[in-house]
């Protein structure tokens, strides 16, 4: 897909997002990352936000006051969100 979409002209940014307790024992966080780290590096120009590395786990990021409920970030979490899109996409 990335090779695609640069052939395409698009660019390209990956997103880990945050995972969360239930999620770990069949997607673990730190494989799902390294993946994308690995994708992002060997490819000049792409860009990645990790947001788990940002936010932590879901506590970290509950207490942060940035989560509605387990999966869903609220308003506060959509602009911080928001600002690192803006900030890798506008530099």
């Amino acid at each position: 897909l990335v090779t695609k979409a640069r052939t395409l002209g698009a660019p390209v940014l990956l997103i880990a997002g945050p995972r969360w307790a239930d999620d770990t024992k069949t997607y673990p966080q730190a494989a799902y990352t390294a993946v994308l780290r690995t994708i992002a590096a060997s490819n000049n120009g792409v860009s990645m936000i990790d947001l788990h590395e940002t936010w932590g786990d879901h506590a970290a990021a509950d207490a942060s006051g940035f989560m509605y409920d387990s999966p869903h970030p609220n308003a506060t979490g959509h602009l911080d969100y928001a600002r690192q899109l803006a900030n890798v996409l506008l530099g």
